[in-house]
């Protein structure tokens, strides 16, 4: 398996059983630590970072495929406005330098104790597969 690029996650990418649901296997690199922020919720649910000094993020580091990147690629793209940026992130003691989606969204709270898991894992699991349906038969762009 060749890898193609990193990725931090620290929403629904960063459970494993909905990350396994979404692109399958892949190396995982875990506890990850993003500083300098802190992890919010939108009005729907879904999970997005914003700035804060006093903060960090935990979540976990995924090395994928290109295959796997593509699919990661056009999910970001259907819950939401999502970008990519370039982070720093650590391991431990190791610095890793990965990519990372974020949004500017307004917020409908502070994630407590800075792990996020859905509302309703269910219905998720359900959008997944609706999703991946979809993307599967070039329905979705970025197929």
């Amino acid at each position: 398996m060749r890898i193609y690029s990193s990725l931090f996650v620290y929403g629904t990418l960063a459970v494993p059983e909905l990350c396994l649901a979404l692109i399958g296997e892949c190396e995982v690199i875990y506890p990850v630590y993003l500083p300098s922020y802190c992890l919010c919720y939108r009005p729907d649910g879904f999970a997005f970072c914003l700035p804060n000094n006093e903060s960090w993020v935990t979540g976990s580091v995924l090395y994928l495929t290109e295959h796997q990147w593509k699919i990661i690629e056009a999910w970001e793209d259907a819950p939401g406005d999502y970008s990519l940026f370039q982070v720093s992130v650590y391991h431990q003691e190791r610095l890793i330098q990965t990519n990372m989606y974020n949004g500017q969204f307004q917020s409908a709270g502070i994630v407590q104790g800075g792990c996020w898991y859905p509302s309703d894992f269910n219905k998720l699991i359900q959008r997944i597969h609706d999703f991946l349906f979809m993307y599967k038969r070039g329905r979705i762009e970025g197929t």
